[in-house]
């Protein structure tokens, strides 16, 4: 069996184009703030070597005589007696189709986030994001010719046509069984909200001269939001974490209407502790409840470089691009159970991705400042699509950023 994975990283981490900004707020200005967003793709996952493949595809399970036998060697035997009749080798070629794991995942968030002008040069923020998680799954078998097989040796004995019963029972009512016997959740729909990390983030101008400027931006991802369940197959996993990013963005005004920025981030993940079920060997790919543990863990680290630019068609309208390339490094586990694989919790946990991002953004800012509008506020829609990666799922999120100031 497998282990079904979704991955989901935005909320505050998402590069918006208001944060390719290297400005803060005044001393003393309250800046209320609500993110709204929609992520889909996430069906599609960049594989380790960078191809992109729908989780349907990378979960389904083809079931021929010899991955029977890997699951229950007693199909051996029906194999052998098959051999025997006429030249066609029957039980060789025996299969029960594919298991095709169908799921249609999707989230939504909301965002408060609240910042506020410690001092001119320095700006603190906190957001608590609330995120809606729908995933449709259904198991479908296709290509099976177990019932042609049947044709040519049924009736022969009533130990074949019981076997031949049992394997009627058919894939799905089998991979639900094998999931309950092994203490898993049953593969059903999923819809259910819940809050997800908070996220603390200070921001610190150090120099602006106009034209160039440099802040710093610190972000403390704090756990709030639910851990990975061991018996949820079907769960989002990137939450429950504790990191720390020290971030940098250069701006530089081009033109008088035209900004290029730079942005570089580095996470750092806390050690600590998570129930895990851990395997005993590669082929354990769908451990048994026996394994489960509380296991140390150590996620792996990132390094995020990424270009935009922004340009203002008016004091008003402005609009811009943005490209980033992510690296993670892989994950660490480890514990003191005696026979436990502790290093293959972190296979495939290191990722690349490479993003693109396009927004456009109204404000009110200098409107109001020249008396013009009734107060000064900001939004912004962004668009971003994962393109490329590895070990990662893909990405198409849309989201609306609403600004106030006061």
């Amino acid at each position: 069996m497998f282990r079904l994975a979704v991955v989901a990283s935005f909320l505050m981490s998402a590069q918006a184009f208001a944060l390719d900004s290297s400005d803060v707020l005044p001393s003393h200005i309250n800046s209320p703030s609500v993110r709204i967003g929609y992520i889909s793709g996430i069906g599609q996952k960049y594989t380790n070597n960078g191809s992109l493949m729908s989780l349907t595809d990378v979960n389904s399970i083809t079931f021929d005589s010899k991955k029977l036998v890997s699951i229950e060697p007693r199909v051996q035997q029906l194999i052998s007696v098959l051999n025997q009749f006429g030249q066609q080798q029957m039980g060789n070629a025996l299969t029960l189709g594919t298991l095709h794991i169908n799921i249609d995942p999707s989230v939504n968030y909301y965002a408060p986030i609240n910042a506020y002008g410690i001092t001119d040069k320095w700006t603190i923020a906190v957001g608590v994001p609330i995120v809606h998680y729908k995933n449709k799954i259904g198991l479908t078998q296709s290509g099976s010719n177990l019932d042609a097989i049947q044709k040519q040796a049924g009736g022969i004995s009533p130990e074949l046509d019981s076997a031949f019963d049992e394997l009627h029972a058919g894939l799905i009512q089998s991979a639900q069984k094998e999931l309950s016997g092994k203490g898993y959740k049953p593969l059903q729909n999923v819809d259910t909200t819940f809050v997800a990390d908070t996220q603390l983030v200070s921001l610190y101008q150090i120099f602006n001269n106009k034209r160039l400027a440099l802040l710093t931006k610190t972000t403390f991802n704090l756990p709030t939001g639910p851990k990975d369940d061991p018996d949820d197959l079907t769960d989002l996993s990137d939450f429950g974490q504790t990191t720390v990013s020290e971030g940098a963005v250069l701006t530089y005004m081009l033109l008088p209407k035209l900004r290029v920025s730079g942005l570089l981030t580095g996470t750092y993940g806390v050690p600590d502790r998570i129930d895990k079920r851990v395997p005993t060997s590669p082929d354990d790919s769908l451990p048994d409840i026996s394994t489960k543990q509380n296991v140390n863990r150590q996620v792996g680290s990132s390094l995020s470089l990424g270009v935009s630019t922004m340009y203002w068609f008016t004091q008003k309208w402005s609009a811009g691009a943005g490209y980033d390339i992510i690296t993670k490094a892989a994950d660490r586990y480890w514990g003191e159970r005696s026979g436990s694989r502790y290093d293959l919790l972190e296979t495939d946990t290191s990722q690349i991705a490479h993003k693109v991002r396009f927004g456009v953004s109204f404000d009110t800012i200098s409107a109001y400042l020249a008396k013009q509008a009734f107060m000064p506020a900001m939004i912004t829609y962004t668009y971003s699509d994962t393109i490329a990666g590895v070990n990662i799922a893909r990405q198409t999120v849309h989201e609306l950023w609403l600004t106030m100031f006061f």
